[in-house]
């Protein structure tokens, strides 16, 4: 036989209804099935993974990065904090010597920027006037 005789002989038969029995039977076998292949596990754990799997499921590895990177600056901050703090020195206040010469020289300075001369007056506020090209005579006539 041909394959194309035996697909023409499949078009002319018709399809057979599979009895009620062997359905049943089928399908319960299938759930026993799938029951015996996965694990369950309690239901406070599902409930707490549903919402991590949730937030990660885009592309979990990224936000493994992620988390991986804000963790080493974390420490990096904590190890650098510990490091600056004990080599950090007290200035001990400025003698009393210094401090007579941060005075003295304050005041050079304030005489430096004291103007020689005293200030000018300030320019008196021009007002215009009318201008007066003489009368003009009307006409009238």
């Amino acid at each position: 036989m041909k394959p194309d005789e035996f697909e023409k002989n499949l078009e002319r038969q018709g399809l057979r209804k599979i009895p009620n029995a062997w359905r049943e039977q089928i399908l319960r076998a299938a759930l026993v099935a799938a029951e015996q292949n996965s694990p369950r596990p309690s239901p406070l754990a599902s409930r707490r993974s549903v919402w991590w799997r949730e937030l990660l499921w885009p592309c979990p590895q990224v936000w493994a990065g992620l988390a991986t990177v804000w963790v080493f600056i974390v420490l990096m901050n904590f190890g650098l904090a510990e490091k600056s703090s004990s080599g950090v020195a007290v200035a001990p206040p400025p003698s009393k010597e210094v401090l007579l010469a941060l005075r003295e020289q304050r005041r050079a300075l304030e005489r430096a920027l004291e103007p020689d001369e005293p200030a000018a007056e300030p320019p008196k506020r021009f007002f215009p006037r009318p201008r007066s090209e003489g009368n003009p005579r009307v006409a009238t006539g």
